[in-house]
């Protein structure tokens, strides 16, 4: 499961960082993508903690990254790209983590 976990998670920051490369205006499939990665990967952990793995810590830093990018997507006004950066730093970190977790 831990393979599994790195490469979802490796999935979702090369979908983040397309989406920092092509920086849509708003609601495009870069969008799109980037959650359903963030998503797929949010799934894996909650299957890990339900399996009694400890995932409870990196899930929450997880949902915080995807509420960034789903706000983005249905921004109020302009797409708000430091909130993105910033969140697509944290996955980056968080993906390390998860490549390390057994």
């Amino acid at each position: 499961m831990a393979s599994e976990l790195a490469d979802r998670g490796e999935t979702a920051l090369r979908a983040v960082d397309q989406l920092l490369r092509d920086r849509p205006v708003k609601d495009g499939p870069d969008f799109s993508a980037a959650i359903m990665a963030l998503s797929t990967l949010r799934d894996t952990l909650i299957a890990r903690h339900r399996a009694g793995a400890p995932a409870l810590e990196p899930l929450g830093r997880l949902n915080g990254v995807l509420t960034v990018v789903i706000a983005g997507h249905y921004p109020l006004g302009k797409v708000p790209w430091p909130h993105i950066e910033t969140a697509r730093d944290t996955l980056a970190g968080l993906v390390t983590e998860l490549a390390a977790m057994g």
